[in-house]
């Protein structure tokens, strides 16, 4: 299985996955101009950024039209903005929360950007998870029933600011401080300032189980990072 991070829209995710014998899993890449990930099938709804979103998309459209052929669970996982313990050897892939994290280690400043699409410094907005909860979310998808085809975005539902993921972590370390760093002209027209999971799917699908407070997640791996 493949980890998550994104929005609203459609289907997506980084790497492929075991499809035939228990599930799939993909990230929240099927990004649309809009920025938010709803959850429907056809195509037409869809406006995916980049041809890596658009393979994505085929291939979750893919999956939906053969999965009934299996008798095994078949489904899709969306995984939006994941982190959690074990992010070290990930280097620039490691998640955002992970990366401030040690920004505010090493240097005690934890570098955002500057305001975008409406956006104040900093207030740009994410659907942060963790892993634990991508975890649980597996398990009872694997061990429940037999699904076919289904595919679910997996966050909180509720997006967070990158001030917010700052400002737990300062308090949790006991120190630091936030700089706002002018926007990448080259991400002009490519950066979505908003995300957000829709889990009425997988909420429909029978997963009833409540999601970590960012609170309580960069808590948890903050305690963990600090052992590793």
């Amino acid at each position: 299985m493949r980890r998550h991070d994104m929005h609203r829209w459609p289907l997506h995710d980084r790497k492929q996955l075991h499809v035939l014998e228990v599930d799939f899993a993909f990230r929240s890449l099927t990004q649309s101009s809009i920025g938010v990930c709803v959850e429907c099938i056809c195509v037409r709804l869809v406006d995916p950024l980049n041809l890596y979103a658009l393979s994505n998309l085929a291939f979750d459209n893919h999956v939906r039209s053969v999965a009934a052929r299996y008798q095994s669970t078949v489904a899709g996982l969306r995984y939006f903005n994941v982190y959690g313990p074990r992010e070290s050897r990930k280097g620039k892939m490691a998640s955002m929360v992970y990366q401030l994290y040690r920004q505010l280690k090493t240097s005690g400043r934890a570098r955002l950007f500057e305001g975008t699409d409406g956006y104040a410094d900093g207030e740009q907005r994410r659907d942060f998870v963790f892993v634990n909860d991508i975890v649980r979310v597996n398990l009872a998808l694997a061990e429940g029933p037999v699904r076919n085809g289904g595919v679910y975005n997996v966050g909180t539902g509720q997006a967070r600011s990158f001030n917010d993921v700052a400002r737990i972590l300062i308090t949790r370390l006991g120190a630091g401080a936030i700089d706002y760093v002018p926007f990448p002209k080259s991400l002009t027209g490519k950066y979505q300032s908003f995300t957000q999971a829709e889990l009425s799917s997988l909420r429909a699908a029978g997963y009833t189980e409540s999601f970590s407070t960012l609170e309580s997640g960069i808590a948890q791996s903050v305690d963990a990072w600090d052992r590793e």
